[in-house]
């Protein structure tokens, strides 16, 4: 806006410049009067700094006048545009309040409407809903009805293939007629279905009967038909019809074949007949293994599922076992140790060859073997399964475990024997090429050895712990003759206490007996070592629950005894030696000592008889064991070699000087 006025803007006014500069100050107005800070007295005193700046009083007054008259007349427009505009807002709040009014009405309109459609839906829904049950219904009693018919054209038929005996076709009839019965399960008051059901387990039963029936001709004598191609092929039909029928009906079929194949097998064995004798254990085998071979056709008209072989084999192992059993608790007394340690191994090696042909127990054979591809497992009887989880290995063999004892005495008694024979001829010498150590204490293992191996082929149970038992006794035995061999002192004893006030505790240990107490003390270490060993051997091979029976410490602590035993000889042989040069000593007079000379001819038959005995030891012994012999030695002999010199008596000066030489 334009604040400036023409009369001010003629130049040729005298007052020209002092008017421009009251306007530039009225300019600036809007600017000021619009701040926050605005103050009338400061505004008024920079407009008119001086009092000469007065002489622009009147234009500005007359500028500023100008100015608000501008002012009002843009507030009266203001106010009249915005009259105008109220009236016009107000009309418009009225047309929106009166459509707001039209939408509510529409929308309770369109509200009724939902409702009755809603009505409307719940009918149809009801009605469509009833359609739909009445489809339903009228769907499953089609359905029923035409298994009904099924039901009753298939018990026809399968009544009449019973009859005829045909059962392939009986077969796939069984399993039809059993599956459209499942579907009446639940309407068995209704008199068709249960006259149905009555039916169907009539058939079932002449079925099994027919079955049964035609089984007992493979007994029957060969001149008469049995085994022929054309029973073999209806019995293996028949199979088929069983296979489809319950569980318990195959396991009764199965239990019959086997039984009536055992009856042979127990008619022959049983009693006390040449053949069911001790000896003849391994006839029973042949007996088996020529009865599945001349019967093979026989096994192939089962299903593979059925595992009828093996189940055959596990009816023979467990009546074979109850056999020797009985016959081995008659014969307790009066056993043939070979007789039985034959049976035994002809025993185990039918064991594992069952064992190898079957399976052990958790190996199934495929599931699909000899299965019809739509056969449910549950098809599967408690026979079958109960075979599968069997294991040959131990079924007969573990009789003769509680008869075994008698074959652990006669392996203890052998081992005695050999113990004598090799101490006997033992030559008490090392071998040239051989450990520091005795020959018998290796061939000893070497037997001990043979027989664990005897043993481990036979059992590993209790019998293996009684053999590792008389091992120990054995080992102890042989402990008993190595400390018997050792040089003994008066009393008989192989320790003592060396003392220089008696000679009971002497032992005079030749030369040529010091190599072998060292022999019989190296042998006792490595007999040590190797108990170990053998112990540990035995219970990583035992069964679990003995292993913990298994202990080589009572035998290891006797050789333990026979090695300080033997190094306590070596020390006594030693003292017994040194005892004459402590006499020496004692016997001095030195009280006759005037001058102190070289050490004294008891020192040196001291030095000779240790640096001598040191050095033959120490090749013979092991470093532990010299070490201890050194120790044991001079904590004796030190004492002894104090207590000779209290004994001695008028010592001079010059022998007291002799002997702290020496």
């Amino acid at each position: 806006m334009d604040f400036r006025d023409s009369n001010l803007d003629d130049t040729s006014s005298p007052s020209s410049s002092v008017g421009q500069s009251g306007k530039e100050k009225v300019n600036s107005i809007p600017e000021t009067l619009d701040h926050k800070s605005f103050c009338a007295v400061d505004f008024v005193n920079s407009l008119f700094p001086t009092k000469e700046s007065l002489v622009e009083l009147e234009p500005v007054i007359k500028e500023l006048r100008r100015r608000v008259r501008v002012v009002d007349a843009e507030i009266l427009t203001s106010v009249r545009k915005q009259s105008s505009t109220t009236t016009r807002s107000k009309q418009d709040l009225k047309d929106a309040q009166g459509a707001i009014q039209d939408l509510f009405r529409k929308i309770k309109e369109i509200k009724q409407k939902a409702e009755q459609s809603e009505v409307m839906v719940q009918e149809i829904c009801r009605d469509i809903k009833k359609l739909d049950y009445a489809k339903k219904h009228l769907t499953h009693s089609i359905t029923a009805l035409r298994r009904l018919s099924m039901l009753v054209s298939a018990t026809d038929q399968l009544q009449a293939t019973a009859e005829a005996r045909n059962y392939r076709e009986a077969a796939n009839l069984l399993e039809a007629v059993s599956q459209l019965s499942g579907h009446f399960s639940a309407f068995v008051q209704v008199p068709k279905v249960a006259e149905l059901r009555g039916r169907f387990s009539t058939i079932k039963g002449s079925l099994k009967s027919y079955i049964f029936e035609d089984f007992k001709l493979l007994h029957m004598p060969n001149g008469d038909g049995a085994n022929s191609p054309e029973l073999l092929d209806r019995l293996r039909d028949a199979c088929l019809v069983i296979d489809a029928m319950d569980p318990q009906v195959r396991d009764e079929l199965v239990n019959t074949v086997c039984n009536k194949e055992m009856a042979v097998y127990t008619q022959i064995f049983t009693g006390t007949g040449q053949v069911a004798k001790l000896e003849k254990t391994e006839r029973r085998y042949h007996w088996l293994t020529k009865m599945l071979r001349e019967k093979e056709k026989v096994w192939d008209i089962f299903p593979k599922h059925w595992r009828v072989l093996r189940i055959v084999c596990m009816t023979f192992c467990s009546i074979t076992r109850a056999q020797l059993s009985e016959i081995l608790d008659h014969q307790a007394g009066n056993l043939d140790v070979q007789a039985l340690l034959q049976a035994l191994h002809r025993t185990i090696e039918f064991e594992q060859d069952l064992s190898r042909r079957f399976g052990s127990r958790g190996t199934e054979d495929s599931v699909g073997d000899g299965d019809s591809p739509g056969r449910k497992p549950e098809r599967r009887g408690a026979t079958a399964s109960a075979a599968s989880r069997s294991e040959f290995v131990g079924s007969i063999s573990q009789c003769f475990e509680k008869h075994l004892t008698c074959y652990v005495d006669l392996e203890e008694k052998t081992l005695m024997g050999h113990v004598d024979d090799l101490i006997a001829a033992e030559t008490w010498q090392v071998e040239e090429g051989h450990e520091q150590v005795l020959s018998s204490s290796t061939q000893l293992f070497a037997y001990i050895k043979k027989s664990l191996k005897r043993c481990t082929g036979l059992t590993k149970g209790q019998t293996l712990l009684q053999l590792y038992q008389a091992f120990q006794r054995v080992l102890r035995a042989y402990a008993g003759r190595l400390l018997a061999r050792l040089p003994k002192t008066a009393a008989g004893a192989t320790s003592g206490s060396a003392s220089n006030s008696s000679t009971e505790w002497q032992i005079k240990l030749e030369k040529s007996e010091e190599p072998v107490v060292c022999l019989i003390a190296n042998t006792c270490d490595y007999c040590y070592k190797t108990v170990g060993g053998l112990a540990e051997s035995v219970a990583n091979t035992i069964k679990s629950e003995f292993s913990m029976e298994v202990s080589c410490e009572p035998e290891q602590d006797e050789f333990s005894s026979v090695m300080t035993a033997c190094l306590s000889v070596l020390v006594l042989g030693m003292e017994t030696r040194l005892d004459e040069a402590l006499r020496q000593m004692t016997r001095k007079a030195w009280d006759r000592t005037e001058s102190v000379g070289d050490q004294s001819d008891y020192v040196n038959t001291i030095t000779t008889i240790l640096t001598e005995g040191g050095r033959s030891l120490s090749s013979r012994l092991s470093d532990n064991d010299y070490q201890f012999f050194c120790e044991k030695l001079a904590a004796s002999f030190t004492g002894r070699f104090t207590d000779a010199i209290l004994r001695c008596r008028k010592v001079s000066e010059m022998a007291a000087q002799q002997m702290l030489l020496d």
